[in-house]
């Protein structure tokens, strides 16, 4: 990887450890053979605690924080498309394991009330 304005090892060093993001915009411009948002369309999202939660519908890049646009029983949900929350994805089975902060899918039932 190179990031522009950092042309040396010493510049590099400054950015060890430190989280890099990219503009979104270049989300989508995977190259034939490689993987893009698009490929988890039709996954179903698992969570450890909460069990099924739906299938991905649509995958939601126009903003900074990626989601998982979740078909739950007619209904839209929102997951975070984040790291820290997929525990694992199964390709052959279609299947995304996530573990989601407490209380994420409590403010679905929040704007019920």
């Amino acid at each position: 990887m190179k990031l522009e304005g950092v042309d040396t090892q010493e510049q590099a060093r400054r950015f060890t450890n430190t989280p890099v993001f990219f503009p979104v915009k270049h989300a989508g411009e995977a190259e034939p053979g490689e993987l893009s948002w698009d490929f988890f369309t039709g996954f179903r999202i698992e969570d450890s605690v909460h069990g099924h939660l739906g299938e991905v519908a649509d995958v939601d890049t126009s903003t900074p924080n990626t989601l998982f646009v979740i078909d739950r029983e007619g209904e839209e949900l929102l997951v975070p498309a984040r790291e820290e929350f997929i525990l694992d994805i199964d390709t052959k089975h279609r299947v995304i394991t996530v573990r989601l902060p407490e209380g994420l899918l409590d403010l679905e039932d929040a704007e019920e009330i």
